[in-house]
């Protein structure tokens, strides 16, 4: 990935990014925040009563809470994942389809960052659960009707993916399944598993762990599939003078 800059009396400035530092940058954020929350899940065994600074240092790494530092380092993410499908996109010469492809996902990375920096989803499941009168309780509920979305939108860029060139297919797909395995499956089990608001319970917590690091994983893939595409395909981004 490279990008540059220049006009007709400065040199162009270039800046370039290996798709293995990329990756391994993310890999290390990605273990780092996992062995932080796994640390957070267990110090109640350890700790009888922990202090309220002790208590505050726990909340900013716990990965099922919200407002914290994973929560900030996800919806970065994201956001950064769509800014580079938008940047592919511009890039792409190739037929009109594939190009809105990119878009399209940009434009759903961009709403996925928002609802992790919000959690839009447990808000629409609980208004999804009011109306329908189903199942799912105040925090799972939103994934009754996210199956089938998701579902439909798998159909929709089954064409764009099977497009893509052979190494980034593979990586887009390893993502996604990690992706979906943590905010759908590992989701699902904890559901199944069930969650007591009155008291701490270490089970449910290490579900969760296990989903949003397989969340993060497969966000931590896709930026280096997406970085890793732009270098095979030599895109650059040069931005140039008004």
């Amino acid at each position: 990935m490279q990008a540059e800059s220049h006009d007709d009396t400065s040199p162009a400035l270039r800046v370039a990014v290996s798709p293995r530092a990329a990756g391994r940058g993310m890999a290390a954020a990605v273990a780092f925040l996992a062995i932080a929350g796994l640390a957070v899940n267990l110090a109640p065994l350890v700790i009888a009563q922990p202090s309220k600074g002790m208590l505050f240092l726990l909340n900013q790494f716990q990965l099922d809470g919200e407002g914290n530092i994973p929560t900030w380092f996800a919806s970065v993410l994201l956001l950064a994942n769509a800014a580079l499908f938008a940047l592919i996109g511009a890039g792409h010469r190739g037929e009109g389809l594939q190009r809105a492809g990119w878009f399209g996902l940009s434009a759903m990375f961009v709403l996925l960052s928002m609802d992790e920096a919000v959690s839009l989803h447990e808000a629409a499941g609980r208004a999804f659960s009011r109306l329908t009168g189903l199942g799912g309780g105040e925090t799972f509920a939103w994934l009754i009707p996210a199956v089938p979305i998701v579902a439909c939108l798998g159909l929709i860029f089954l064409r764009f993916v099977v497009g893509l060139p052979g190494r980034t297919r593979v990586l887009v797909l390893l993502a996604g399944g990690l992706f979906l395995s943590g905010a759908m499956g590992t989701e699902a089990v904890g559901w199944a598993v069930g969650r007591d608001p009155d008291r701490w319970d270490w089970t449910y917590q290490m579900v969760t762990l296990v989903e949003e690091v397989l969340e993060l994983a497969g966000q931590a893939l896709l930026f280096y599939a997406l970085v890793d595409c732009m270098a095979q395909t030599r895109l650059m981004l040069r931005v140039d003078p008004a």
